[in-house]
């Protein structure tokens, strides 16, 4: 994969995370991406607060390994 296919699908990711978590509640996306459990056990509905903070910890692995990525090949960067 190439890195721009592999940025596009990150931004793919974010996309969907935002829609889903900015539709659940007034804490939302940010909020979920800052892993707060306090803010997530306020949901209303905890299967979607769930899958969006799922979702968000995958989006930030992905962006750990984009790091890496950078690290170790530089033309990336």
């Amino acid at each position: 994969m190439s890195i721009g296919n592999y940025d596009s699908a990150l931004q793919d990711l974010k996309s969907g995370i935002e829609a889903l978590g900015g539709s659940y509640n007034d804490y939302g996306y940010a909020a979920l991406l800052d892993h707060s459990d306090e803010r997530i056990m306020l949901a209303k509905d905890d299967e979607r607060a769930g899958n969006v903070r799922n979702a968000a910890l995958l989006y930030g692995n992905a962006l750990e390994r984009r790091l890496a990525l950078c690290e170790v090949e530089p033309k990336y960067r």
